[in-house]
């Protein structure tokens, strides 16, 4: 059985967040096929990016009692289309030391609220490789699984398969 964080919360992120979001994601470029990126992202580009996305669309932290980032989440746009202007992608990073404690839930529930709030209409998310624990979470917050692209990206040195999930709002 999994040991929750006590007292793990769940805040709006901040531009002082940048270096930890960066961080955090810089564990999946360079470890894991949960994104496709395979150069490091740095905390200027973070900062730009919560300018430019912080504002429109949900993007939280995970904090444990020590108030350190231990996760993060965003919903941002699926596509610049304006026709797709109320559909978002779902994003989660969770530290590789504080994973499956329970910080993935909460940024998801989080999320999912916030986006219910902003009345946008469809999450959309994208599993890569044989994540189940990413796919558990998406069911229980009733996520559909759409499909797979067979062999989409490509990382480490061969092809990975990326499951399409929904959330219709």
């Amino acid at each position: 059985m999994t040991k929750k964080i006590p007292k793990m919360k769940i805040r709006r992120a901040e531009k002082s967040d940048a270096k930890e979001i960066s961080r955090i994601y810089n564990q999946a470029v360079e470890n894991s096929v949960a994104t496709f990126d395979i150069v490091k992202e740095t905390a200027n580009n973070r900062e730009g990016w919560l300018m430019v996305f912080g504002n429109h669309y949900p993007i939280f932290v995970a904090i444990d009692n020590n108030e350190d980032v231990i996760g993060w989440g965003a919903l941002t746009p699926y596509d610049k289309k304006l026709g797709y202007n109320r559909t978002v992608e779902l994003s989660i990073y969770v530290d590789v030391l504080h994973r499956e404690k329970g910080a993935g839930k909460m940024l998801a529930e989080a999320l999912i609220e916030a986006g219910k709030k902003a009345k946008f209409h469809l999450i959309v998310s994208r599993i890569a490789g044989n994540n189940s624990i990413s796919e558990q979470i998406h069911q229980k917050f009733g996520f559909e699984k759409m499909g797979v692209l067979k062999e989409a990206g490509y990382k480490f040195n061969r092809y990975v398969d990326v499951v399409f999930y929904q959330l219709l709002l």
